[in-house]
């Protein structure tokens, strides 16, 4: 039987490490990729590191801290990130306006009494996190859906000169439904992406390979990518010639054939997210 959440990222905030450390534990023999965060400043951070399908976060972050600022603050910046994540706010205080608030003010999935979880077991974690997860409809990062859209620019007025330019120098099979194919494979596993500030977006590298490059960020995968598009019966030669870039030095982490053409994604180490543009 597949797990339940296999393929899922899930963020646990919490601040009590035993706890935290058993609700991590308890969510990835679900099948899911699993981080966690003690405080406000690792939960936001994390947060922009990663795209989560569901955040089970503690509201009172801080003891003795009965306005949950730091709690409501790590529900107020997901909110604010506008991803679609769910989230399940837990606390220890029985206190029904608190489940009122994050319900309302943040959008909150579900709350949960840590009461509970202590009368009825991690049996409350598990069921809360996959009805969580299975409401969650993430939003792609890119400004545009269309992926021809966003690797021509994110310009529209510039799209068909892009794209024009692709089909002449590739002849793809299938035309234009056959690139359109193409590219949907190669970024939507990837999503949500990101062009890299002060990068082009889709530039040719290799003219005699007709190889167009750019780098972007996925933050669904939390990595920096180069995406690399080319013939298929050219890209051994040019990832030869590209032995030299850092980016041909790596395996990818995704790659895909369609419609004659090849396309790979090569992770890029040592990069910020502050290195990357806005999401709007």
């Amino acid at each position: 039987m597949q797990p339940m959440l296999d393929g899922k990222r899930v963020l646990i905030v919490e601040d009590d490490p035993i706890q935290r450390d058993a609700y991590v534990a308890e969510i990835e023999r679900l099948g899911a990729e699993v981080d966690s965060a003690g405080d406000l400043p690792s939960a936001k951070a994390r947060c922009d590191e990663r795209t989560f399908h569901v955040a089970i976060v503690d509201i009172a972050l801080v003891p003795d801290d009965y306005a949950n600022v730091d709690g409501l603050d790590v529900m107020r910046h997901i909110r604010n990130l506008g991803e679609g994540t769910s989230v399940l706010a837990l606390s220890g205080q029985p206190k029904t306006h608190v489940a009122r608030e994050a319900l309302k003010e943040f959008n909150a999935f579900d709350y949960l009494s840590k009461e509970l979880v202590i009368e009825q077991g991690m049996q409350v974690i598990r069921d809360a996190a996959i009805a969580a997860a299975n409401a969650a409809e993430l939003r792609l990062y890119a400004p545009v859906s269309d992926p021809l859209t966003f690797l021509a620019g994110a310009d529209p007025a510039k799209e068909a000169t892009w794209v024009g330019a692709c089909l002449e120098m590739w002849h793809p099979k299938g035309g234009y439904q056959g690139l359109r194919k193409f590219f949907s494979r190669l970024c939507d596993p990837l999503a949500p992406l990101l062009p890299r500030t002060g990068a082009e977006h889709f530039t040719v590298v290799d003219r005699d390979g007709r190889a167009l490059t750019g780098e972007f960020w996925s933050k669904g995968k939390g990595l920096a990518v180069v995406l690399l598009a080319l013939p298929q019966d050219s890209a051994e030669a040019v990832l030869g010639r590209g032995g030299s870039k850092a980016w041909a030095q790596k395996a990818p982490i995704h790659e895909v054939v369609e419609a004659g053409l090849k396309g790979f994604a090569f992770p890029l180490p040592g990069v910020a997210r502050r290195d990357f543009g806005s999401r709007r």
